[in-house]
């Protein structure tokens, strides 16, 4: 007998991109979400196979410190 198992699970990835202090919440998001997406599927890729992204990425904040110098 074989059994197999099928588990969801919620992943949270962490990005600290240089994005511009006057760029619109709304394009740090999209591009959040892209790059998220990006990092997770090469990293399942080409380490698990059997693993892949099935639901849709959402950004649940966006957090600027406006006090850090830009350099």
């Amino acid at each position: 007998m074989k059994v197999t198992a099928k588990v969801q699970i919620t992943l949270e990835v962490i990005l600290s991109q240089p994005w511009h202090g006057d760029c619109p919440a709304s394009q740090v998001a999209k591009q959040a979400k892209a790059s998220a997406e990006v990092r997770v599927n090469n990293l399942l890729r080409t380490s698990h196979s059997e693993i892949r992204i099935i639901g849709k990425p959402r950004v649940k904040m966006v957090v600027a410190d406006l006090n850090e110098e830009e350099g």
